[in-house]
């Protein structure tokens, strides 16, 4: 997929822990790594993605990517605030999507008993021309692999690094 291609999707969608990076850095950027959740990330990379948030018409996530990223802060706080409080802030900005469940396992019974729910939706919003971002790369390669719109943050990383 080409840049001018990345541009003419409906959104970017944005997948759990990509949507971690962004709640941990709208909190504090200086946390980034500090905790398992963002070990992979640097400060870096959340500036990085907000600037890469910036060439799309919308960002969005879905029901299923936000209750896993709900259940995978809660617990986590910085200076006694709890990251979990960060969310209705940052929901505000990202547009929440939603596909029933059933429809979408009926449809995909293979790729759900290998990826999971919540890659099966975003697989289906990939389908509807919405660029997913993630740092999943069996997922990245299979989505790569039916010629639907996705990019892997490593890959961004890298292009951002080369000056590409």
């Amino acid at each position: 997929m080409t840049r001018q291609e990345f541009w003419q999707c409906e959104g970017l969608l944005v997948d759990t822990n990509i949507l971690i990076l962004i709640v941990i850095g709208y909190l504090e950027p200086s946390q980034i790594g500090k905790d398992k959740r963002t070990s992979a990330y640097t400060r870096e990379d959340y500036f990085l993605l907000v600037e890469f948030t910036r060439f799309f018409k919308k960002l969005v996530t879905t029901t299923n990517i936000l209750t896993e990223v709900s259940n995978l802060i809660e617990g986590l706080s910085y200076k006694g605030n709890p990251v979990l409080s960060v969310l209705p802030h940052l929901i505000e900005t990202i547009e929440e999507l939603s596909f029933p469940s059933r429809p979408v396992m009926n449809a995909e019974t293979r790729f759900f008993a290998r990826f999971g729910l919540s890659d099966t939706v975003s697989m289906a919003f990939a389908k509807k021309n919405y660029l997913v971002l993630t740092d999943d790369l069996k997922f990245y390669y299979y989505l790569e692999s039916q010629h639907l719109p996705a990019l892997n943050f490593n890959h961004l990383r890298t292009s951002s690094l080369l000056g590409l």
